[in-house]
């Protein structure tokens, strides 16, 4: 519970739990129609997760579907009965639901009605996480295909590819939404301009698969838990703005990589006079070395 006056748990036998945290006792016992697999995969075989109004209760997995559970009323809310169901999230206005499930597919569905509202987005193999972007118009999804993608779901419409070495296992924006962060199966971490798809950082080794990620809410550390480690991520001196002219930034970045963008985007190797004269003009504009 966001209050962190209970804890909620799923057990192997399909069971969902609650748990006041000061007695250690359980408190309440709903029982996952289909219970879960005995999986000792890196795919998760069962989840829990507190729904926005802090009260119900989402269990997710390889047999249960996915569900909304309610303490209150002990009954499950809504069930999408998919086969296997790896991520959800819900959408800011607590309306609609989007799942990584079914392998090779996102759908999103209505809470109340639990109905699909869009046919399901496909991917050329299994989707392992989603997150709603802060107005709810796009969608962020990470696949075993190695790219983790980001959708407007509405228009059913591709914007923006993430590729990584292999499963791009988690995605998630940070919480000023101009860069996506994304762990793989790769064993590295790598922050992605959201604009322009473009890394903003090299890949950052973690220590292992990445198999899940998160975010502090000030969007300064990216959390990644890896097959045999931790991995916590300063993220301010990869997304922090540069400060300066753009002319003396793409400058000073030719002066300390010694090459240059050409007018078809190829990446150039500067010349000795190449060099010396673009140090000679910044060193006119800026009396002082550096940025």
């Amino acid at each position: 519970m966001p209050d962190g006056g209970e804890v909620a748990v799923v057990c192997s036998a399909g069971h969902l739990l609650t748990i006041d945290p000061a007695t250690a006792k359980e408190t309440w016992r709903f029982v996952c129609p289909g219970g879960l697999e005995a999986n000792r995969n890196y795919a998760n075989n069962g989840m829990v997760r507190y729904a926005a109004d802090g009260r119900r209760i989402w269990a997710y997995g390889i047999r249960c579907g996915a569900m909304l559970v309610d303490p209150v009323s002990k009954r499950a809310v809504f069930r999408a009965p998919l086969p296997k169901v790896y991520g959800i999230a819900e959408s800011p206005d607590g309306k609609l639901v989007a799942l990584a499930a079914d392998h090779n597919f996102a759908h999103v569905m209505d809470i109340a009605t639990g109905k699909p509202v869009i046919p399901p987005l496909e991917h050329p193999d299994w989707t392992f996480n989603v997150q709603f972007s802060r107005d709810g118009s796009k969608l962020l999804i990470g696949c075993r295909d190695d790219t983790a993608r980001l959708w407007d779901w509405q228009a059913r419409k591709m914007l923006a590819a993430y590729p990584h070495g292999d499963e791009a296992y988690s995605a998630r924006f940070t919480p000023d939404e101009r860069f996506v962060v994304v762990a793989s199966y790769d064993q590295t971490a790598r922050v992605w301009d959201v604009r322009t798809a473009r890394p903003v950082s090299p890949a950052i080794l973690i220590g292992g698969r990445g198999l899940s990620l998160d975010l502090t809410p000030d969007g300064r550390y990216a959390v990644v838990g890896g097959s045999t480690r931790i991995t916590s991520i300063d993220l301010a001196p990869l997304t922090r703005p540069a400060e300066g002219e753009p002319d003396d930034l793409i400058r000073w970045a030719e002066l300390v990589s010694g090459k240059r963008i050409d007018h078809n985007g190829v990446v150039v190797l500067l010349t000795r006079d190449e060099w010396l004269a673009r140090w000679k003009e910044y060193r006119t504009r800026n009396p002082t070395p550096g940025l």
